[in-house]
């Protein structure tokens, strides 16, 4: 059995033998009061959700949609510009210029290095940590950005798709 389902099953344990049965002042357990709460809640949010989707569909119908079309296909939401403002761009270029080039990667290292971020990370067949946590975080790059393992591999100097595979799972 592997470390993380030791661990669901030990907390599994423990919250069923530390189950809370306080009986509530106003009757019954403090986990029917809980439900109760639960309930009232879930209740809310669909009178919110129900009373935005009557708003929509009477502004909709009275044509009072800014930047939408609906057509009988569907809608249309006309995109917007973002509103970036001339001194931002004059800053955006000055803070750039002092900042260094770096990979991705070695940034991920960096972060690494100071987190310990990859020790969460176990095969899945062997729970073994990764031996080669610059190929562990090129496969978890690669997930980040919808790359694609072969991709990664063939864009990633001295990683091999075989590296990637075998972090990835």
């Amino acid at each position: 059995m592997g470390r993380e389902s030791q661990t669901l099953t030990v907390l599994r344990e423990l919250s069923h033998s530390h189950a809370d049965i306080r009986v509530d002042p106003r009757g019954g357990t403090a986990s029917d009061r809980r439900r109760t709460d639960v309930d009232t809640y879930l209740r809310q949010q669909r009178q919110i959700l129900n009373k935005g989707l009557a708003d929509l569909s009477r502004l909709a119908a009275a044509g009072d949609l800014n930047d939408v079309e609906l057509t009988g296909a569907g809608f249309t939401v006309t995109p917007h510009k973002a509103l970036f403002p001339d001194i931002a761009k004059s800053l955006k270029a000055k803070i750039e210029s002092r900042l260094p080039a770096i990979r991705i990667t070695d940034l991920l290292l960096e972060v690494d290095a100071r987190t310990g971020f990859s020790n969460a990370f176990s095969h899945l067949c062997s729970c073994r940590a990764a031996d080669n946590k610059l190929a562990l975080l090129t496969a978890i790059l690669a997930d980040g950005i919808n790359l694609g393992l072969t991709r990664m591999a063939a864009v990633s100097p001295g990683i091999t798709m075989r590296q990637l595979v075998w972090a990835h799972d």
